[in-house]
């Protein structure tokens, strides 16, 4: 349980060393406590890590809300980012981000909880239909946690369903979906 604040950019890592969110959706915007509207950021979105000195994803970040309580954007085919969310740079652990533009805006999570990497319902939203579980994936190295592109994959849903393709350049994999919560086994061909 607990309220959870969106991340624009210009919004800090824990990590500090002028770690901040360097990308955000254009057209999307929070207007943030000095007055100044920023973009919003969203999963698979970048933020530049000074300690390391390198730019990674941002990922869900363990305890932040389920995707099913963050807002979907099917332009990108992304959920939004909110604090808590890690950024996936050289760094172990992975720095969290610290929301502090975009606190006008947020999600009251209750404590209602899923599995592992749910899938969900369907639903409409701006009149394309989409599923509140929807999944992607970003594949990464074991030995230094980066991202891997065009790693070959295949997503096993509990139902039997099997996806299976190449991690694009941010090695992330196809979206996943179901109309119920299913679990989700993923192999990885090297």
């Amino acid at each position: 349980m607990g309220v959870f604040y969106h991340v624009v950019e210009g919004d800090p890592l824990d990590s500090g060393n002028n770690s901040e969110v360097i990308e955000g959706l254009s057209g999307c915007t929070i207007e943030g406590p000095d007055g100044r509207s920023r973009n919003q950021a969203f999963i698979r979105h970048r933020a530049y890590c000074g300690v390391c000195k390198s730019a990674g994803l941002i990922a869900e970040g363990p305890g932040t809300p389920d995707y099913d309580l963050r807002m979907y954007d099917v332009t990108i085919r992304a959920h939004e980012a909110v604090e808590g969310d890690i950024v996936i740079c050289e760094c172990r652990p992975p720095p969290r981000i610290i929301a502090v533009y975009g606190r006008s805006s947020s999600i009251h999570d209750i404590g209602v909880t899923t599995s592992a990497a749910p899938l969900g319902a369907a639903r409409v939203v701006n009149d394309v239909a989409t599923h509140a579980y929807d999944r992607t994936f970003v594949i990464t190295n074991n030995q230094t946690g980066k991202p891997l592109p065009a790693i070959r994959y295949r997503l096993t849903l509990d139902s039997g369903q099997v996806v299976e393709g190449e991690t694009d350049a941010q090695g992330v994999t196809q979206r996943v979906s179901a109309n119920e919560m299913q679990n989700v086994k993923i192999e990885v061909f090297v």
